[in-house]
């Protein structure tokens, strides 16, 4: 998130690209082929990275990038007390989205003439979204363990 993207792919059974390090907060993406006859299940179990009362603050850089809330928290990224990403975001044209496994695309919602349209954007614990942000500057999105 915010240093380009990478990637491996498996071909004839084989993992190319070399190792690929996720860390807590960070988004991704995997691309299943229209002929795989399963779907996969990621499981992640660990410490949570932000002790109570703590903080963690992620750099947004300007463009798309992909994140995800390192603190166990779920609910509307724009509303929500603890994710609240939406607030950060004053540039229109701004977007926070999110995959849409019915539609086989994105949802989301847009930062137009000061208000968020489209939306809610419900996040479950774990799960990733995409952040176009508009305009020059990157923005820093702090999370506090309310917990």
């Amino acid at each position: 998130n915010g240093s380009g993207w990478s990637g491996e792919a498996k071909l004839a059974g084989v993992w190319t690209g070399g190792d690929i390090h996720i860390a807590p907060g960070t988004g991704f993406l995997v691309f299943l082929p229209t002929a795989q006859a399963t779907s996969i299940t990621n499981t992640f179990v660990g410490t949570v990275a932000v002790n109570s009362g703590g903080s963690v603050t992620n750099t947004i850089p300007t463009g798309y990038s992909a994140w995800g809330s390192p603190i166990p928290y779920a609910g509307d990224l724009i509303t929500d007390t603890n994710l609240n990403i939406g607030k950060l975001f004053v540039v229109n044209k701004s977007q926070i989205l999110t995959w849409n496994n019915g539609s086989s695309g994105y949802s989301g919602a847009a930062l137009l003439a000061g208000s968020w349209t489209g939306g809610p954007i419900n996040l479950s614990v774990g799960e990733g979204f995409l952040v176009f942000q508009k305009g020059a500057n990157s923005t820093n999105w702090i999370q506090n363990a309310a917990y």
